[in-house]
């Protein structure tokens, strides 16, 4: 994950727990606590 979009990078996600997607803007998606991730690598399987 990176620190913001196009941003530093910060670690990896080792989860395999779903994740909350609080924001998506140009191909990224906000996972909470200023961590961004490029949205291509998730499968985004229920938006409210």
């Amino acid at each position: 994950f990176y620190d913001g979009i196009n941003g530093s990078y910060k670690g990896r996600i080792t989860s395999k727990e779903p994740l909350t997607v609080f924001f998506r803007k140009e191909g990224w998606i906000d996972i909470g606590g200023n961590r961004w991730t490029p949205e291509e690598h998730f499968d985004i399987v229920d938006i409210r």
